[in-house]
């Protein structure tokens, strides 16, 4: 069974969940691998602040949490998060703490980050002339960025213009009227594997027409294992999700992604030849990686599937002694 409770009031939420007997086979092959014969239990409990004070220029989110299981024993946490924001700038202070004990093994970490943002955009739009945005989206199927009879419209597709969004119509088309001169940024959204290319651009005539060509995405997927000898391994937390990933192209970072509870992560990218680094950084204590990156090629509407990345455990020193001739 498992038994969840919320409680919202104003700034204020409260989470309670308590969980009897094992929902996924990671949580019972979990209870055996830690030598506990009774029924998995958990209870999970969280209390989140969100406010905003002084008409709104600072906002103040924090909270704690308390976790209760066979794999992570008693785990408490808390984060402080503070931004005061100005239109030109902004400064920011976040902080959180995580601990965890399990069996004789315990472990703390506590991070702070302090910094300023900066708002560089010096232009800024002409309220005296108005123009509009015609749009017109389409699945380019061949990928030569031109409309021709393989490609088809896009309709009911999101677009985002500055921090606007828009859907297509049933044509493929949006239109953004009375709008002033100035800079505009297409900026993406992937959805369902395609996606488009961002771009900034200047209306500065009464009729901007806009021709979006829609990508399509390849996917990558991949998942961690673990791999120890129980005899001679030393205390670890056997932990598969939130182990961190980078994805590198050309040596330049693109992104993170972080497994799940079953190990797997999966990433969208479009074509082309990528490199992938697991970060040691988020490995268990105690544990290790032999193979840390791998490159792999990714196709427009394929799946490419990586060899698991295999988590070894650091085994004990043991002295052995022999007596006689």
């Amino acid at each position: 069974m498992k038994i969840n409770g919320n409680y919202n009031y104003k700034w204020l939420n409260v989470n309670c969940t308590y969980q009897y007997g094992s929902y996924f086979l990671s949580e019972y092959a979990f209870s055996k691998m830690m030598n506990v014969n009774t029924p998995y239990e958990k209870l999970s409990l969280s209390a989140f602040v969100n406010k905003n004070l002084f008409r709104e220029k600072v906002n103040i989110s924090s909270g704690v949490s308390y976790t209760h299981d066979v794999l992570y024993g008693r785990s408490p946490s808390g984060f402080v998060n503070l931004k005061y924001s100005k239109e030109r700038y902004g400064l920011y202070l976040n902080s959180s703490w995580f601990n965890y004990s399990s069996n004789h093994f315990t472990n703390n970490l506590l991070t702070i980050e302090a910094g300023v943002t900066i708002n560089f955009q010096t232009s800024t739009l002409n309220p005296g002339k108005k123009g509009e945005i015609k749009a017109f989206v389409y699945y380019d199927r061949n990928n030569n960025n031109v409309y021709d009879g393989e490609d088809q419209e896009a309709k009911d597709y999101l677009i985002m213009l500055n921090n606007i969004s828009f859907k297509t119509d049933q044509e493929g088309n949006i239109r953004y009227q009375s709008i002033p001169f100035g800079k505009y940024a297409l900026k993406q959204i992937i959805q369902q594997g395609w996606y488009y290319d961002e771009a900034s651009f200047e209306v500065d005539k009464h009729h901007y027409f806009l021709e979006i060509p829609l990508l399509q995405n390849g996917t990558s997927k991949g998942k961690v294992i673990y791999q120890f000898d129980a005899k001679t391994a030393l205390e670890f937390s056997p932990k598969i999700g939130g182990i961190i990933l980078n994805i590198f192209r050309n040596d330049q970072f693109l992104q993170r992604v972080i497994t799940d509870d079953n190990g797997e992560f999966i990433s969208f990218l479009e074509s082309g030849n990528y490199r992938i680094e697991l970060n040691g950084n988020s490995l268990p204590a105690n544990t290790y990686c032999e193979r840390m990156t791998a490159d792999f090629t990714v196709e427009a509407g394929k799946i490419v599937s990586l060899e698991p990345f295999i988590i070894k455990v650091k085994e004990k020193n043991i002295r052995v002694k022999k007596f006689g001739n």
